[in-house]
């Protein structure tokens, strides 16, 4: 009888260690709500696991649209996109794109953040939640 409870024992923990590792993490996306980095460049995330980007930029050349994607979760918890749909406005520079990120996204209850590297070292960029506690504490001047 000892011998069997101790293999039952070994094989919860097993198991419990197991289902630990296998386990996606809940990510704190707040769907339907405004991830900014400015007022003309936001993320809106669905709960379907789909979403839209809404992107205006204006200097040698326009960039004025919305792209539409579907995301999917990592096992790491990196949240990544795949655009479905390019929808450029009349003012769009013809031959330009607007894209989605192709970095992991990682989300907090304010933000998410991606990084990414270039001739500086590392990068990270932030799109704050509208609304949320970190915009009103980022907004007050």
């Amino acid at each position: 009888m000892r011998k069997f409870l101790t293999v039952f024992m070994l094989f919860l923990v097993i198991f419990t260690m197991t289902s630990c590792v296998f386990t996606k993490t809940d990510n704190p996306i707040d769907y339907g709500k405004k991830y900014c980095s400015s007022e003309n460049n936001y993320y809106v995330f669905n709960k379907d696991q789909t979403g839209y980007r809404v992107y205006y930029y204006k200097d040698v050349y326009t960039l004025s649209g919305r792209v539409e994607f579907v995301w999917r979760e990592a096992s790491n918890g990196g949240i990544y996109l795949f655009a479905t749909k390019e929808t450029y406005n009349d003012d769009h520079t013809e031959g330009k794109k607007i894209g989605v990120i192709s970095r992991p996204l990682y989300f907090s209850d304010d933000f998410f953040t991606y990084t990414y590297v270039n001739s500086y070292g590392d990068t990270v960029v932030k799109f704050i939640k509208e609304g949320s506690a970190l915009e009103k504490i980022l907004d007050k001047d």
